[in-house]
């Protein structure tokens, strides 16, 4: 009776891996033919900033595409060239592509944020992001972001990272675009060929010397006691430069 119930066992357990294996082939077989149906482009932080949307991006990949990729056969369609044809659009950091049983080509973007616009007089202005990457301005669209004024900083190509204080500016413009009083009251930074740095701020148009980019966080925790404690009692227009470059104490006028 024992070995009848573990045939009958082993009988049901055959016929099951069958039955699913039948169901792949099915299944395997309906996805060979089977045709792109639609491109779902889903872009992360888009609240942020609009330097790309879905319909620059499907116009992007439609552009650089061997193919037409609606109507597709599903098989054909190579998830890698796409994510780097994607990947090569220059406000996007990353990418993911992936397709569905259903025939659908799902597309996720991390797009690339901007910190600052590097003003060029006699040249063509560049973003930063925030690696440090530049990024040429869009026709489309024009971020509200900070303004920075630097010579060493015109002309470059790529990246900021080749100038000796390239970390430096990078970590003033994430503590400003991190903190939302900084990022709404500071408009310009202005670095000098020694490399150091010179705030505007919106209201009254005040300067604020950093000095050289060393102690930023310090500095910058020195500025907000100024602005919460000292600006409050003495008013807010009563001045017009704000020295930090000297440790331990603020320097008005």
């Amino acid at each position: 009776m024992f070995k009848f119930y573990q045939w009958i066992k082993s009988l049901s357990l055959l016929v099951g891996v069958l039955l699913l294996f039948g169901c792949l082939i099915i299944v395997e077989k309906k996805y060979v033919k089977q045709r792109c149906k639609t491109i779902d482009i889903h872009i992360q932080n888009v609240g942020e900033q609009h330097f790309i949307d879905e319909k620059d991006i499907f116009a992007y990949l439609t552009e650089k595409y061997i193919y037409p990729l609606q109507d597709a056969p599903i098989q054909q369609i190579k998830i890698t060239q796409i994510e780097n044809i994607i990947k090569s659009h220059n406000f996007v950091r990353k990418c993911s592509v992936y397709k569905t049983w259903k025939g659908d080509i799902k597309i996720n973007i991390l797009p690339k944020r901007v910190l600052a616009r590097i003003i060029c007089p006699y040249g063509i202005d560049q973003y930063i992001d925030e690696l440090g990457e530049l990024v040429p301005l869009p026709k489309s669209y024009t971020a509200r972001v900070l303004l920075l004024d630097s010579i060493e900083l015109r002309n470059l190509e790529n990246t900021i990272q080749s100038i000796p204080y390239s970390k430096s500016i990078l970590k003033v413009l994430h503590l400003i675009n991190k903190e939302p009083f900084w990022k709404a009251q500071i408009t310009h930074i202005s670095v000098n060929r020694k490399g150091e740095l010179t705030l505007t701020t919106l209201f009254n148009r005040q300067k604020i010397y950093l000095g050289k980019p060393e102690d930023i966080e310090k500095k910058m925790k020195k500025l907000m006691l100024f602005y919460k404690v000292i600006l409050p009692c003495k008013g807010w227009n009563a001045y017009k430069r704000i020295n930090l470059k000297f440790d331990n104490q603020i320097v008005c006028e």
